[in-house]
């Protein structure tokens, strides 16, 4: 599995300079854990798979065939018995469920591997996932700071020991619900 988050990426979001190598080793682990541990709360891969190819022999008299791999992000072709067939004029798809569904009254195929259709699926990390997996990385690494204003108008830091609340609120924006 992919990380939802660079390294690098990490060192800008927590404004580490780059050249700063003391804590990478340390950082490269925490990055896998809280990509695992989100993956697991939110329950997506958050990967993108490019080019894949599926043959499909559709049940009899349907309109409605589907792809194993969703959400598709593009699909390149569909051919039926070797026929390009074009989207939105011959069959309609469904990108974020994989359904594609024949155009008026028309029913795909019954030949074996009849439908031939390439196209691009999955989910990427969307950017404010990956700033919550930062900056969750950063309080486990002891990393981040909260900046507050004392009683006598100075300015201080603290570092975040525990994980805030909004960070698991805000996990639930990216959350598949239960079927």
């Amino acid at each position: 599995m992919n990380d939802l988050i660079t390294l690098n990426e990490l060192k800008i979001h927590l404004t580490i300079k780059e050249t700063d190598q003391a804590n990478d080793l340390l950082l490269q682990q925490l990055i896998k854990q809280v990509s695992a541990l989100i993956r697991t709360k939110t329950r997506k891969d958050f990967q993108t798979v490019d080019d894949i190819i599926e043959y499909i022999t559709p049940l009899e008299f349907s309109q409605i065939i589907s792809v194993k791999k969703t959400p598709i992000s593009k699909v390149t072709y569909l051919k039926e018995n070797g026929a390009a067939l074009v989207e939105n004029t011959d069959f309609f798809s469904d990108y974020s469920t994989g359904i594609i569904k024949r155009a008026a009254l028309t029913l795909w195929t019954t030949a074996d591997r009849g439908i031939e259709i390439k196209y691009d699926a999955g989910e990427a990390p969307p950017e404010g996932l990956k700033m919550l997996a930062a900056d969750w990385i950063g309080i486990i690494a002891g990393l981040k700071k909260k900046t507050y204003i004392t009683g006598e108008g100075i300015e201080a830091a603290a570092t975040i020991t525990t994980l805030p609340d909004w960070i698991a609120a805000g996990l639930k924006n990216y959350t598949r619900p239960l079927i």
